[in-house]
Protein backbone atom coordinates (compact mmCIF):
# COMPACT_ATOMS: atom_id res chain seq x y z
CA UNK A 1 0.00 0.00 0.00
CA UNK A 2 1.28 3.74 -1.26
CA UNK A 3 0.26 7.00 -0.53
CA UNK A 4 -1.24 8.13 -3.89
CA UNK A 5 -3.02 11.49 -2.55
CA UNK A 6 -2.15 14.63 -0.99
CA UNK A 7 -2.98 15.03 2.52
CA UNK A 8 -5.21 18.23 3.13
CA UNK A 9 -5.47 20.72 5.80
CA UNK A 10 -8.52 19.11 7.02
CA UNK A 11 -7.62 16.03 7.13
CA UNK A 12 -4.25 16.69 8.95
CA UNK A 13 -6.53 18.74 11.68
CA UNK A 14 -8.63 15.51 12.04
CA UNK A 15 -5.16 13.35 12.25
CA UNK A 16 -4.35 15.62 15.26
CA UNK A 17 -7.58 15.71 16.48
CA UNK A 18 -7.30 11.38 16.35
CA UNK A 19 -3.73 11.68 18.18
CA UNK A 20 -5.10 13.84 20.47
CA UNK A 21 -7.84 11.65 21.63
CA UNK A 22 -5.66 8.81 21.94
CA UNK A 23 -2.92 10.69 23.95
CA UNK A 24 -5.53 11.39 26.17
CA UNK A 25 -4.40 12.52 29.47
CA UNK A 26 -0.91 10.81 28.71
CA UNK A 27 2.03 12.65 28.39
CA UNK A 28 3.93 11.96 24.68
CA UNK A 29 6.50 9.38 26.11
CA UNK A 30 3.56 7.21 27.69
CA UNK A 31 1.82 7.05 24.25
CA UNK A 32 5.67 6.79 23.00
CA UNK A 33 6.02 3.70 25.19
CA UNK A 34 2.78 1.82 23.82
CA UNK A 35 2.47 2.94 20.48
CA UNK A 36 5.77 2.59 19.46
CA UNK A 37 6.15 6.48 17.77
CA UNK A 38 8.96 8.24 18.36
CA UNK A 39 7.37 11.38 20.99
CA UNK A 40 8.62 14.12 18.45
CA UNK A 41 6.30 12.76 15.35
CA UNK A 42 3.56 12.71 18.14
CA UNK A 43 4.01 16.34 19.08
CA UNK A 44 4.70 17.33 15.59
CA UNK A 45 1.28 15.11 14.24
CA UNK A 46 -0.85 16.85 16.98
CA UNK A 47 0.19 20.61 16.14
CA UNK A 48 -0.23 19.31 12.06
CA UNK A 49 3.68 20.15 11.42
CA UNK A 50 4.10 16.64 9.86
CA UNK A 51 2.23 17.46 5.92
CA UNK A 52 2.95 13.41 4.62
CA UNK A 53 2.77 11.30 7.79
CA UNK A 54 4.41 7.85 6.71
CA UNK A 55 2.63 5.27 6.37
CA UNK A 56 4.48 3.05 9.35
CA UNK A 57 3.46 6.09 11.81
CA UNK A 58 -0.25 5.70 10.62
CA UNK A 59 -0.04 1.64 10.79
CA UNK A 60 0.99 2.03 14.52
CA UNK A 61 -1.43 4.60 15.23
CA UNK A 62 -4.26 2.96 13.78
CA UNK A 63 -4.75 -0.47 16.70
CA UNK A 64 -5.39 2.45 19.18
CA UNK A 65 -8.04 4.01 16.88
CA UNK A 66 -11.37 2.77 15.97
CA UNK A 67 -9.98 3.27 12.19
CA UNK A 68 -8.42 1.03 9.92
CA UNK A 69 -4.95 2.25 8.17
CA UNK A 70 -7.32 2.91 5.22
CA UNK A 71 -9.81 4.75 7.19
CA UNK A 72 -6.79 7.09 8.48
CA UNK A 73 -5.39 7.23 5.09
CA UNK A 74 -8.97 8.24 3.85
CA UNK A 75 -9.46 11.02 6.85
CA UNK A 76 -5.90 12.32 5.99
CA UNK A 77 -6.67 12.98 2.21
CA UNK A 78 -9.82 13.41 2.96
CA UNK A 79 -11.21 10.66 0.19
CA UNK A 80 -14.62 9.76 0.80
CA UNK A 81 -14.48 6.04 -0.89
CA UNK A 82 -13.48 4.41 1.98
CA UNK A 83 -16.35 3.06 4.69
CA UNK A 84 -16.03 3.69 8.02
CA UNK A 85 -16.06 0.09 10.08
CA UNK A 86 -18.62 -0.82 11.86
CA UNK A 87 -18.67 -1.46 15.61
CA UNK A 88 -19.86 -4.73 15.76
CA UNK A 89 -18.07 -6.01 19.43
CA UNK A 90 -17.08 -4.83 22.85
CA UNK A 91 -13.98 -5.01 21.60
CA UNK A 92 -14.26 -2.74 18.68
CA UNK A 93 -15.41 0.12 21.53
CA UNK A 94 -12.42 -0.30 23.59
CA UNK A 95 -9.90 1.81 21.72
CA UNK A 96 -12.66 4.70 22.67
CA UNK A 97 -13.62 3.99 25.76
CA UNK A 98 -9.61 3.43 27.72
CA UNK A 99 -9.28 6.98 26.49
CA UNK A 100 -11.97 8.40 28.39
CA UNK A 101 -11.43 9.93 31.74
CA UNK A 102 -12.56 7.60 34.92
CA UNK A 103 -15.74 9.68 35.27
CA UNK A 104 -16.60 9.30 31.53
CA UNK A 105 -15.79 5.92 31.90
CA UNK A 106 -18.47 5.16 34.69
CA UNK A 107 -20.89 7.31 32.76
CA UNK A 108 -20.35 4.75 30.05
CA UNK A 109 -20.94 1.68 32.70
CA UNK A 110 -24.31 3.95 33.79
CA UNK A 111 -25.80 4.32 30.45
CA UNK A 112 -24.87 0.65 29.04
CA UNK A 113 -26.30 -0.59 32.73
CA UNK A 114 -29.47 1.59 31.13
CA UNK A 115 -29.56 -0.24 28.21
CA UNK A 116 -29.19 -3.42 29.39
CA UNK A 117 -32.45 -2.95 32.23
CA UNK A 118 -34.52 -1.96 28.94
CA UNK A 119 -33.85 -4.46 27.05
CA UNK A 120 -34.15 -7.05 29.45
CA UNK A 121 -37.35 -5.17 30.59
CA UNK A 122 -39.07 -5.18 27.20
CA UNK A 123 -38.74 -8.58 26.44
Amino acid sequence: MHQDSEFTDLGLQKLADIVRTVRGNRSYKELERSSKISYMTLIRLERCEVKTPELTTLRKLAPLTPYTLEELLAIGTQRTESKKREILTAEDVLPYAIQLPLIEVGRLIQKLGEIVVNRTSGE
